[in-house]
């Protein structure tokens, strides 16, 4: 069993968070090595940005997810002493500085308002992950073959009685997709091959669940 990370936009976030996207289609690569199997598990990249930031030698974060703004004061994380913790929390304290001055003692803001900057989501560290996705299944197909139920699942809509007419699930399957797929070859006309991924979804960091287990 692998692990793997995979960018979600924030509509799908918000999809996933609601229990109603289950299902996930993605262009199969030439470059691919590490292929994503039944049993494996997905971390969720999503955009984000730090809301809050404490220590020195062993700092902690809390994040701010950029598809859910209205979640606020989000707990704290503890990434340890790493490389790129450290880098993150010089970041940080840059970003502070540059927004509301060096001098001051204590500098506070409103929770989901901090001064840091934007981070996009193939930039998010595994332990800033909220979501994990079990593997249940997966299959290759050209993205035409795609059903009115698969277009439920990618969280378009609760149930297909959602759509009216049914039909229109389509429509806005394909505008779904072309939203992030413009490229020549890769547009819903083009009918792409695809890896349709289905999965269990489990609202905590992937560590979290594997330390429960």
């Amino acid at each position: 069993m692998s692990d793997h990370p995979m960018v979600f936009p924030a509509v799908s976030v918000r999809a996933l968070l609601s229990g109603i996207m289950t299902q996930k289609r993605q262009i199969i690569s030439p470059k691919e090595t590490n292929p994503i199997r039944v049993g494996d598990e997905v971390w969720v990249r999503e955009k984000w940005r730090v809301g809050a930031f404490r220590g020195n030698q062993s700092p902690r974060f809390a994040i701010d997810y950029r598809a859910t703004p209205e979640l606020v004061q989000t707990p704290w994380l503890y990434p340890g002493a790493t490389s790129s913790s450290m880098s993150l929390l010089a970041q940080s304290v840059d970003d502070v500085n540059q927004a509301l001055g060096p001098s001051e003692f204590k500098r506070k803001w409103e929770y989901g308002k901090g001064p840091c900057r934007d981070r996009a989501a193939f930039c998010m560290p595994q332990w800033a992950s909220r979501l994990t996705l079990i593997v249940t299944d997966v299959r290759i197909m050209p993205l035409l073959k795609t059903n009115i139920g698969d277009i439920c699942a990618e969280g378009l809509a609760e149930n297909i009685w959602q759509f009216c007419p049914v039909t229109d699930g389509l429509r806005q399957m394909q505008e779904h997709w072309n939203a992030s797929h413009s490229k020549p070859g890769t547009t819903w006309d083009d009918n792409p091959t695809v890896t349709a991924y289905t999965f269990e979804v489990h609202r905590c960091n992937i560590r979290a669940m594997k330390e429960a287990a």
